[in-house]
């Protein structure tokens, strides 16, 4: 079978289109023949060796996510029948830019005949945009959220998902095009961040009182202008730190001496699930009942073949990408 593996953490030009062996599933395990798989940050962070979780040896066969139909049951496998669609997100060994992989049960969930699985494939920017807005707080109707660089996968996610709950929300972009993509999918607080500044834009949108919800990926030495942004109670949700740490003193110190805002922070990692396969399925199946009924709809940017996981990488670090990207599997 073909694959996509790396031997090396490096730029897209590590990964390499090979021939693997065909597995086979063991005590607990289903085969799965993958039709589409995700391209997200979170491939980038493994093949770049930035994931503290991968714990896997050379070579590494990269992918969070993909979607497929299941070829065969392993020993002691119940509930799932062969041939039928299934998600897949393996993030302890990952695994999907694969024409056939082996997981655990409790790595599949079954899909909806009325989610196309190239859509299906898109579902981890749900996933992580359900808890934003879901688990680390309850977010609802009548409350705004502002999230920047919103024109990739979890940006576009949390946009839907928050309009979907009656929300005002409030996205940014790098460019011009980025930003009329946003206004596509009904943004209507919509600006370009490096031509305008963030902090002004929000309280601008929201008459000076700010946002209950600011969504963060980026972090870094200038995380602390974002209270400003805030509304009473307002809290920055961080979910990714590309940008690097903030400093600690100067957080607590903002938190102290404006203490009448009681603002706060909190983070949000899709590991939380880790421990809890049962409670991630309830969420992956809220997430798919959602696409099955219209509700939501996954831009998908471009679909490639897996051969082509390279220049879908370059793509990715280009940053011009709008949507998601997906990997077709051969066969």
């Amino acid at each position: 079978m073909k694959a996509v593996v790396f031997e090396r953490f490096g730029g897209p030009e590590v990964l390499k289109y090979v021939d693997l062996p065909l597995p086979v599933p063991g005590e607990g395990q289903v085969l799965v023949k993958m039709v589409a798989a995700g391209v997200c940050k979170a491939d980038w962070r493994v093949r770049t060796g930035r994931c503290q979780w991968l714990n896997t040896p050379y070579p590494v066969t990269l992918g969070y996510e993909g979607a497929g139909r299941i070829e065969a049951l392993g020993p002691g496998v119940t509930g799932f029948q062969v041939g039928q669609p299934v998600h897949v997100l393996h993030m302890a060994c990952y695994g999907t830019y694969t024409e056939y992989m082996t997981v655990t049960a409790d790595d599949v969930v079954e899909l909806p005949e009325a989610v196309d699985l190239e859509s299906a494939a898109t579902a981890f920017n749900y996933f992580v945009a359900w808890g934003l807005l879901n688990q680390i707080v309850e977010a609802k109707a009548g409350q705004s959220l502002y999230i920047g660089g919103a024109a990739g996968g979890v940006g576009t996610a949390v946009i839907q998902l928050g309009l979907l709950k009656g929300m005002e929300v409030i996205a940014s972009a790098s460019t011009d095009a980025k930003c009329d993509y946003l206004r596509t999918l009904g943004v209507e607080a919509v600006f370009n961040y490096k031509s305008e500044n963030d902090v002004d834009a929000v309280k601008r949108v929201t008459g000076g009182r700010g946002v209950d919800y600011v969504y963060d990926q980026v972090a870094g030495p200038e995380f602390c202008r974002q209270f400003d942004m805030l509304a009473t109670y307002g809290q920055i949700i961080l979910y990714n730190y590309l940008g690097g740490y903030p400093e600690d003193r100067d957080i607590i110190h903002i938190l102290q001496s404006r203490c009448e805002y009681c603002w706060g922070i909190r983070y949000f990692s899709i590991h939380v699930h880790d421990t809890d396969p049962v409670g991630f399925k309830k969420v992956k199946r809220q997430v798919f009942a959602l696409m099955a009924e219209g509700k939501i709809k996954p831009p998908i940017s471009r679909i490639l073949p897996l051969s082509e996981a390279g220049i879908a990488h370059q793509m990715i670090e280009s940053g011009d990408v709008l949507g998601k990207l997906i990997l077709r599997i051969p066969g």
